[in-house]
């Protein structure tokens, strides 16, 4: 039989090597985040990521800040899983700063705020009990957000963007009134809906400059124009990964109009653009859904439109949500971002965890369960979850990565609610 890994040389790539950044990072003394080199052995204050020798208060502080909320280690989770969803809820707050930014990692090139990322981690923080970070989070993304609506790529921890020739990503517009709408569902849930509508009320703006960011994007088709999506590249053609985002983000919109500013003159249009959008994809990517329309790449943007990020789409897409775990399969055992993507046998550990939510979502426990065991053995030596797993099994790249920190903590607690 020949293993994926041998599939991966006879298509002409052979396995990449994709050097650890850091096996974790640390608090010091200063109360700065530094890196913790793969060959370093770090001397962390028991259940914190503050290294020995830096302030007792700032130890106390995370592990009071984790007791008043959900604690991984006493939710009933088996070892290895709570042992990873405990370094990743301590990873995502270490990597919030005091203003809000949430960085993607603190590796140099990824110590930055990416709306996207930011939005699944104010979601998280929700989710697990931390709703005053949730809301920092928020406020981050409203002071940072331009006010035609669009996000840049990414942005400085002071809010100001990063100058490095990137083009705007127009899925920040939908993810950022994603996370909203589910940061405002567990204020409601937990506060009552009085709290939940000041809530939606305080991010008002950051709502209808998102709404009509996408408005304004939309085509005479009802579909918008190419931009870039978490690939991270420019894009000439629209790419599923820009659809489902902002067919989340029209979506949630309706929700938050009707919890809080229901005669809101945006109401209207962006509940019939949801429509036209979502009808529109459905004809023009299904039923497939692949990366492109007519396109043969699967991609894992597919689980955009699976809950709970997008309703109406739960039998339609799942045949090829199903079939994209298949053909985006690595030999170290995760997901590439898509078929289309290079042959190196790198697994990638967002994408992953994505399909591990979004099964939890569709109360598939055992796909679900199935990601989260193989991302809790793909970790570094102190625990935390790295960007990429090479094909020999190893953690590459920055660690902990802030996004996939938020996709596990979500993914128990959606299969904690389910059960």
């Amino acid at each position: 039989m020949i293993c994926l890994a041998t599939l991966v040389l006879l298509a002409g790539e052979g396995p990449a090597r994709i050097p650890l950044h850091s096996r974790s990072v640390a608090l010091g003394a200063d109360g700065v985040l530094r890196l913790v080199a793969p060959d370093q052995t770090p001397n962390y204050v028991a259940g914190t990521r503050v290294a020995v020798g830096g302030t007792v208060g700032l130890a106390q502080a995370q592990l009071d800040w984790v007791a008043s909320g959900w604690d991984p280690r006493r939710a009933g989770l088996p070892a290895d899983r709570a042992d990873m969803a405990y370094w990743a809820l301590v990873d995502l707050k270490t990597l919030l700063l005091a203003d809000g930014a949430q960085l993607a990692a603190a590796s140099p090139a990824w110590h930055h705020v990416w709306p996207r990322d930011a939005s699944f981690a104010a979601v998280a923080f929700a989710a697990s009990g931390h709703l005053d970070d949730a809301a920092a989070v928020l406020t981050f993304l409203d002071q940072a957000e331009h006010e035609d609506g669009v996000f840049a790529a990414r942005y400085h921890p002071d809010g100001t963007p990063v100058a490095d020739g990137r083009e705007p990503q127009l899925d920040g517009c939908g993810w950022v009134l994603w996370a909203l709408d589910q940061v405002a569902g567990v204020v409601g849930s937990e506060l009552g809906p009085a709290e939940a509508r000041q809530l939606v009320a305080r991010f008002a703006a950051l709502r209808d400059r998102s709404v009509a960011a996408i408005l304004a994007a939309l085509e005479e088709d009802g579909l918008p124009g190419p931009s870039p999506d978490y690939w991270e590249r420019r894009e000439h053609e629209l790419t599923l990964g820009v659809a489902a985002p902002l067919l989340a983000g029209l979506q949630s919109a309706g929700r938050l109009y009707q919890l809080q500013d229901p005669d809101n003159q945006l109401r209207i249009p962006a509940a019939e653009a949801a429509i036209t959008l979502s009808q529109q994809i459905s004809v023009q990517f299904g039923p497939d859904f692949h990366r492109y329309r007519g396109s043969e790449a699967a991609d894992s943007a597919v689980a955009m439109l699976m809950q709970p990020f997008v309703s109406g789409f739960e039998g339609e897409a799942e045949p090829a949500w199903a079939e994209a775990q298949v053909e985006l399969s690595r030999a170290g055992g995760g997901l590439a971002p898509g078929a289309a993507w290079k042959r190196d046998g790198v697994s990638w550990t967002p994408e992953t965890a994505l399909f591990a939510y979004t099964a939890a979502a569709a109360g598939d426990w055992s796909h679900a369960e199935g990601w989260l065991y193989w991302l809790a053995d793909h970790r570094t030596a102190d625990g935390a979850l790295p960007e990429k797993v090479l094909a020999n099994g190893e953690p590459a790249s920055a660690a902990p990565l802030a996004w996939t920190c938020a996709l596990v903590i979500l993914t128990e607690r959606t299969l904690a609610e389910s059960r």
